[in-house]
């Protein structure tokens, strides 16, 4: 439940990073940090298990779909779903690469790692063209 509501935090930031910068007519919203990117539509990558251990792993899996499924409350926004980026798990690829073959103006990525009874996570939103790093934070939270 803990894993719930720090992927709900995590999605409301994003969503206040994200919103403005979603084009009103022709013109671009000034966001807090200036002009940005317009972004319409976004994927959530896969976010990477920074853990030894591959039975964590459902620990990054959660957290993405959670992010995926509060992201997509932000109305004016498209979001795709897991079923379309669980493809680029592990993937080389660039943000403008990935972004250009889902068709989206910006991705969500990240890492989690868990550690005894902490767990960290870290995610990142980048604008794709121009590729640009728009909003980023961490969070540390005791899984307990």
């Amino acid at each position: 439940m803990r894993l719930r509501s720090l992927a709900l935090w995590i999605a409301a930031i994003l969503a206040l990073a994200i919103i403005p910068t979603v084009r009103v007519g022709y013109q671009p919203v000034l966001g807090w940090l200036g002009l940005r990117p317009a972004i319409q539509s976004v994927a959530v990558l896969p976010l990477v298990n920074l853990s030894n251990d591959p039975e964590q792993e459902y620990y990054s899996d959660g957290i993405t779909e959670q992010l995926i499924t509060d992201l997509s409350y932000a109305k004016p926004l498209r979001v795709l779903s897991r079923s379309s980026t669980i493809g680029f798990k592990g993937s080389h690829l660039s943000v403008p690469q990935i972004a250009e073959q889902l068709h989206v103006d910006a991705l969500i990525e990240g890492t989690v790692l868990r550690v005894n009874d902490t767990i960290a996570v870290t995610v990142r939103l980048t604008a794709a063209r121009p590729e640009r790093q728009l909003w980023a934070a961490s969070y540390e939270r005791k899984v307990s």
